[in-house]
């Protein structure tokens, strides 16, 4: 049956045909095996036929079939004929084994099922991630309908939804009908045989006088020629049939294209047969899919064999808790743990992780341990913790990870920050957490403290190679100026053999001897062509040097501000440090707005990034921010490296920016204010 099954498509006919076939319960037998050998096509085709008998596949069935069924409105069908469609719905969209596209389409299903909500945080959360995809993915129509149908602000304006333009489109899944079973079906298969592969013959082609293969004893001209060639007989590789190319796929697939194929094909392989190679690539698609048991398959082989050198069971197994962990999976995640061969093989995340999924007594003190290694010792940020705390306390885990953040660490905070947007996700909150506006501040921060000394490195470099430029321009001219010489001494004695070559010429007789004269002559003439030629190299090569010589001494003077600014700012560093006061809100005196509009656009906007971080407490900010000796509170921090704020803080909770100055002013500022 399960073969029967499998060559079936998922179209009205075939269906009808093989319930008519098999009684109920040799269906859901059928359905059971179909599962067990990882049948995918055979387990569509079963559960369609137990729906064309009257009958309802289980949820599980279902949901196990939708990630993986061939037909994506077989899949459908499925799903909308089932009595507990919204449950299965909502099920199938907290698994991780769909991708975004069928994330899309269900979301859109439910939506088109249940038009009048109640919306699922599920169905929520998993709009809000969709949205947040770059434009044109494929599956994005089908999430904008969903999101058009819920009618949520918070999603219209991720989507970037125009209701004026952008409408509910009426057609959608209207194949499903009113009460959705085998009708909703296509009828029959379609003309088209094969689709994105060379399609090649498992069997030889038939000649048409030929004897029919079907074995009706006829010529085949006269039996099966005009009937369409099944697709299950065509395939990638000549001489296989579909099923048996999807069976063989380690026969002619490398590790590496093993690694792209459907999850669902790798788990039908005989895993015992592949290389080490080839399992170790299966193993990884069946952790990124959310397939734990096939997972749990290949390592339990690996484990059996002589691995490559660098890879150990305990790294495999490391990735494959690091997986289940993430995702919830926490029996599996226990059942390993004690299989380790080295305990600190255990990945320090998933352990402290499940000390606060399961908290006890030592949480707080664990907590502390994590949070005293920053705070005290010196250490990195707690992101890992930070990471952790947002599974089971999302909205202390979003706290948490925004004090976590660390400029230091872009590709780790951007994560952060990307987790953070899913945890708002669950908690329903509104979308784009003020952290983005606080990490932006941070960037801006760090790229002004390193633009600097990047500046003064330039500096150093260009002047090094206008010298270098310099003293090989001078070489180079000191080779014209000798070349000239010689051509100038040359000519001299050619210009003489001229002078005797035209006398000899006048008094010249034969053809030879004028012809003697007119070489003399016309040597003498190329001559003073390429001493024309030197003398304008030279008179070239004098103006580049005295370019190149007048940008040194420009380079040089800058280069000795910037020693007089480094001298300036080491007095600058004498003076004792702002000490931060916490979170203050940034407001701007009269003089200090004036002050901005003197300034280019880039240095205001500094300014401006400078003051919100000092407003933020940022440590990083007030690192450079110094308190002027005998101004009565006046603290000063950089904006870049030629300018200065200038401001103050009350007993109000307010940070008062007084004036930007640049750096050569700063002295007439501060005895103003004396």
């Amino acid at each position: 049956m399960i073969e029967e099954a499998a060559a079936a498509e998922a179209v009205q006919d075939e269906v009808r045909a093989l319930a008519e076939r098999h009684d109920a319960d040799a269906l859901r037998a059928g359905l059971e095996e179909a599962f067990a050998a990882r049948e995918i096509d055979a387990a569509t085709a079963l559960a369609l036929a137990l729906l064309a008998k009257g009958e309802v596949p289980d949820a599980d069935a279902v949901v196990r079939i939708y990630p993986d069924a061939l037909s994506d409105r077989a899949a459908q069908v499925l799903v909308a004929a089932h009595p507990e469609r919204l449950a299965v719905l909502e099920r199938m969209l907290r698994m991780r084994q769909l991708d975004r596209y069928q994330l899309a389409v269900a979301c859109a299903l439910y939506t088109v099922i249940a038009p009048e909500g109640p919306w699922p945080p599920a169905l929520m959360e998993v709009l809000r991630s969709l949205a947040r995809t770059r434009e044109g993915w494929v599956g994005e129509g089908f999430a904008v309908q969903a999101a058009l149908r819920v009618g949520d602000a918070q999603l219209d304006e991720l989507f970037k939804v125009k209701r004026d333009v952008e409408k509910e489109d009426p057609r959608l899944f209207e194949y499903l009908g009113e009460a959705p079973g085998i009708d909703s079906l296509e009828p029959s298969r379609s003309n088209v045989i094969a689709s994105g592969y060379t399609a090649r013959r498992a069997t030889p082609k038939v000649g048409r006088n030929d004897p029919c293969p079907c074995g009706s004893g006829k010529k085949y001209k006269k039996c099966c020629a005009g009937k369409k060639e099944a697709r299950e007989a065509l395939s990638p590789v000549a001489g296989l049939t579909m099923r048996e190319y999807r069976r063989r796929l380690h026969e002619v697939k490398t590790p590496e294209e093993l690694a792209r194929e459907h999850p669902a094909d790798l788990a039908r392989l005989p895993l015992e047969e592949l290389t080490t190679e080839q399992l170790d690539a299966c193993f990884g698609a069946f952790i990124d899919s959310e397939r734990f048991d096939d997972a749990e398959r290949a390592l339990g082989l690996l484990s059996e064999r002589e691995l490559p050198e660098g890879l150990t069971v305990d790294a495999l197994r490391a990735e494959l808790v690091t997986y289940a962990h993430d995702w919830g999976h926490d029996d599996l995640v226990a059942r390993h743990l004690e299989l380790f061969e080295r305990p600190e093989s255990v990945p320090r995340h998933v352990a402290l992780g499940r000390a606060l999924r399961s908290p006890d007594a030592s949480v707080l003190d664990v907590l502390e341990a994590e949070c005293r290694a920053h705070v005290v010792d010196g250490g990195p940020a707690p992101m890992v913790l930070a990471y952790e705390l947002l599974e089971p306390y999302p909205a202390l885990g979003v706290v948490m990870a925004r004090g976590s953040l660390d400029a230091e660490h872009a590709s780790d905070s951007e994560t952060l920050l990307a987790e953070i947007e899913w945890a708002r996700d669950r908690l329903g909150a509104p979308p784009d957490d003020p952290a983005w506006s606080l990490w932006d501040l941070m960037n801006e921060e760090r790229r002004l403290a390193r633009a600097g000394d990047e500046e003064r490195e330039a500096l150093r470099r260009e002047l090094e190679r206008m010298r270098a430029e310099a003293q090989s321009a001078r070489a180079d001219a000191q080779v014209l100026t000798r070349e000239l010489g010689k051509h100038r001494s040359q000519l001299e004695e050619l210009e003489a053999k001229a002078a005797e070559a035209e006398a000899r010429r006048a008094q010249a007789k034969s053809a030879a001897e004028r012809a003697a004269a007119e070489r003399d002559v016309e040597a003498a003439k190329r001559l003073r062509q390429k001493i024309r030629e030197l003398e304008g190299r030279i008179r070239e090569g004098q103006r580049e040097r005295r370019e190149l010589r007048e940008r040194a001494e420009e380079l040089a003077s800058q280069q000795q501000t910037d020693t007089a600014v480094e001298e300036e700012e080491s007095l600058e560093e004498r003076q004792a440090p702002a000490i931060p006061h916490g979170v203050r809100v940034p407001i701007w005196s009269d003089k200090a707005r004036s002050s901005l509009d003197k300034l280019p656009k880039n240095v205001v906007a500094s300014a401006i990034a400078a003051a919100g971080t000092l407003g933020a407490g940022r440590p990083e900010a007030w690192r450079h921010a110094k308190k002027l000796e005998g101004l009565h509170g006046l603290c000063s921090a950089r904006v870049g490296i030629h300018h200065r704020l200038l401001f103050t803080m009350d007993e109000e909770g307010l940070l008062e920016v007084d004036e930007v100055v640049t750096r050569e002013d700063l002295d007439r500022a501060l005895a103003a204010r004396r």
